[in-house]
């Protein structure tokens, strides 16, 4: 039995990290697992058009890794794919696809989790939200509970404020987005910057902490993931996290189950958690290290 893990490119945490899930329970089982990376395929084969043919890539069952792969700019990739191996089986990971079976995060209870402790604990009344692609899926769901939270708060208090910045899910537009926020408002700061990523969360701690302007010295940064680094940046990065090995076992094995003649449901969810640590100005910490 053969499966192939189509990505966008391994070079990101996020990515690597389930891929190494699903590697390691594809092994468990006696599964050969091959990986396909669209960026690296566009650079080193810029011929094809999106992905390999079934003649280059023969496998039993493919999984999706497709909350990046469906951003608004490669919704035809992901489509021209499924054409491709339309007789094959297809899991989708991290994000619902239409007619295949799903595995999905859980992300609006804690992401109301988040905005909670922020409103009622800190009591943050400037607030910006830095998103990936507006109308990536996972930016979407992300934003809509920020701008709710934001509504239904300002009703209340009219000094409670939010700007809106978008870039791509990496820390290099995490630093560039928000150094050029900085420098278009030299007069103007935030209470605490809402990332809908852990990668921009971490470049705009970096930001912050290599400018000598006082007025953000003590804004508070979020992300969302929970991946390996955000434990350990300074301060330790207040996040969501997403249940990247659940994701990645549960992945394969549902892919295993239809290889086996089993019918799966079509969209399983998992749940993702609020982690409490300093960058959203606790001193105190709510971290596990499992």
């Amino acid at each position: 039995m053969k499966i192939a893990f189509y990505c966008n490119n391994l070079d990101e945490k996020y990515q690597l990290a389930l891929y190494s899930s699903v590697s390691q329970r594809a092994c468990e089982l006696g599964i050969d697992l091959i990986c396909i990376q669209q960026e690296r395929l566009v650079r080193e084969f810029p011929a094809l058009v999106s992905f390999p043919s079934k003649n280059f890539v023969d496998v039993d069952g493919i999984i999706l890794l497709s909350s990046v792969l469906m951003d608004e700019k490669k919704q035809q990739s992901v489509k021209g794919l499924i054409e491709v191996f339309k007789d094959r089986p297809f899991v989708s990971l991290s994000a619902e696809l239409d007619g295949y079976p799903s595995i999905v995060i859980k992300t609006e209870n804690s992401m109301q989790d988040l905005m909670n402790h922020l409103l009622n604990e800190h009591h943050y009344k400037r607030f910006i939200f830095l998103g990936g692609p507006p109308d990536h899926p996972d930016n979407v769901v992300r934003e809509k509970i920020f701008r709710t939270s934001i509504e239904k708060a300002s009703a209340k208090d009219p000094q409670i404020k939010a700007d809106f910045l978008y870039g791509q899910f990496n820390e290099y537009q995490g630093m560039t987005v928000f150094a050029k926020y900085i420098e278009e408002h030299p007069d103007e700061s935030a209470d605490v910057i809402v990332c809908a990523n852990d990668n921009m969360a971490i470049g705009v701690t970096r930001i912050i902490s290599s400018i000598n302007d006082g007025k953000w010295q003590n804004c508070a940064v979020t992300g969302f993931d929970d991946i390996s680094r955000a434990r350990f940046v300074q301060p330790s990065l207040t996040t969501i996290r997403q249940p990247i090995k659940q994701m990645g076992i549960t992945a394969v094995n549902t892919i295993y189950d239809i290889l086996n003649g089993k019918k799966p449901e079509l969209v399983q969810s998992v749940d993702s958690t609020l982690k409490i640590r300093n960058s959203c100005g606790c001193s105190y910490e709510w971290n596990d290290f499992k």
